[in-house]
């Protein structure tokens, strides 16, 4: 994708295909794909900063598996749990060795 939006400036900018395109997406003000995509991820991550918090206070044990097994003892914890509240999550995930026997519970 990111050749066809380079391909683009090229026909814009008049360039030959093995001219620099780069100073073209600069005095066109246009941002490259990997630049939306780093965009779209920064504005994501700050409008949704709770969730970013809530993954966050996960131990290390948890934010590492494999993302089937992440969500299967995830939903394993929290049904165990039945917690209530966030700050009861909250209390709960700065409780690591809590948190760990309701992993493995």
């Amino acid at each position: 994708m990111f050749k066809v939006q380079k391909s683009a400036i090229r026909c814009i900018a008049s360039l030959k295909q093995h001219e620099s395109c780069r100073p073209c997406f600069r005095s066109l003000n246009i941002i490259t794909l990997y630049g939306l995509i780093i965009y779209e991820k920064y504005v994501l991550a700050r409008t949704n900063s709770e969730e970013i918090k809530l993954y966050n206070a996960l131990p290390d044990e948890v934010r590492s598996l494999q993302l089937s097994r992440f969500k299967c003892k995830l939903k394993s914890v929290l049904t165990r749990a039945c917690i209530y509240s966030f700050e009861e999550y909250y209390a709960l995930a700065r409780d690591r060795q809590a948190f760990l026997t309701k992993l493995n519970g």
